[in-house]
């Protein structure tokens, strides 16, 4: 019976960590892996092609890297508890414009083909791993979005200025079609009355940042 309990429970645990996937991350994750690789394709070949020298000499530590890493990783997360600014969406970008910046650096400093084609999927998994945290930044701040609307729907608003108006110049009539309006958008507001979903971004952050951690790794050392 307890074995029942248990199997039913993570059932339901992944039931919801898959809804969580589909709905909020999926969508956004395939966009913004989209955009990274070519925006990362066109960063590549727009540096190799110049005269720029970005051959790495540089000879930072792994542990230095990692901890660069996990620093940027979680303030593209943390970012999307600001409201209506998207700064996880900038901070992907300039994510994009970095790595293509280390890859270009990685083929000054080797054998153009070889860099290139050993850094390709270490590359893009690189990318789908901050594709993922980017969406997980995103859905907060639109949440958070909606939080702040609804958190302010009791502030005096337009409508309310319009309502007194009427109400001094006694055009009852007004005042109701208006009070109607107002009642509507009161309702509407509750579909800002939303929670963002902890369990879940605890669930899926962490792994992401693991593996991009291990991919990490590999490329300091084939690199």
């Amino acid at each position: 019976m307890k074995n029942i309990k248990l199997k039913t429970k993570s059932i339901k645990i992944s039931e919801s960590l898959t809804s969580f996937i589909k709905e909020q991350i999926l969508n956004k994750t395939k966009v913004l892996m989209v955009i990274g690789l070519v925006v990362a394709t066109l960063i590549i070949s727009m540096l190799y092609s110049s005269d720029i020298n970005l051959s790495n000499e540089s000879d930072t530590t792994l542990l230095y890297v990692l901890k660069q890493k996990v620093i940027i990783l979680v303030l593209i997360l943390l970012s999307g508890w600001v409201p209506y600014f998207y700064i996880p969406a900038i901070s992907y970008i300039a994510y994009i414009f970095m790595l293509s910046g280390d890859i270009i650096s990685v083929m000054g400093s080797n054998n153009t083909i070889v860099a290139l084609l050993m850094n390709i999927l270490p590359c893009a998994i690189d990318i789908f791993t901050t594709s993922v945290i980017t969406a997980i930044g995103i859905y907060m701040c639109s949440y958070s979005s909606k939080k702040y609307k609804y958190a302010t729907r009791t502030s005096f608003s337009f409508l309310d200025l319009k309502i007194h108006f009427y109400e001094i110049k006694k055009n009852e009539e007004k005042v109701n079609e208006l009070a109607r309006k107002k009642e509507e958008k009161i309702k509407e507001m509750e579909n800002n009355n939303v929670k963002i979903d902890y369990r879940q971004i605890i669930k899926v952050f962490p792994a992401m940042v693991i593996i991009n951690l291990l991919i990490t790794v590999l490329q300091y050392y084939i690199n």
